[in-house]
């Protein structure tokens, strides 16, 4: 009797998780997108930033390439 209770619970705790999952809404993912701004191989922080909040609004960071090389890369929102 124990084990059918306990059975009926779970399916019923199961059917109301189910539920809840589906009224609750997705949410809007916003796409990024990215630029590499080319370089002679240095890459300066507060330019990067300078040159990508101008270009697209974005942030821009430094990046490592391949060894002592570095590259600015843009992030920002896609329209």
């Amino acid at each position: 009797m124990v084990k059918v209770i306990c059975g009926s619970s779970f399916f019923a705790l199961l059917l109301i998780f189910s539920a809840i999952l589906m009224v609750v809404p997705n949410g809007e993912s916003q796409e990024i997108c990215h630029a590499e701004i080319p370089g002679n191989g240095k890459c300066d922080e507060g330019k990067c930033q300078t040159q990508c909040s101008n270009l697209n609004q974005g942030i821009g960071i430094c990046t490592q390439t391949f060894f002592n090389r570095f590259n600015c890369i843009c992030n920002w929102q896609c329209s």
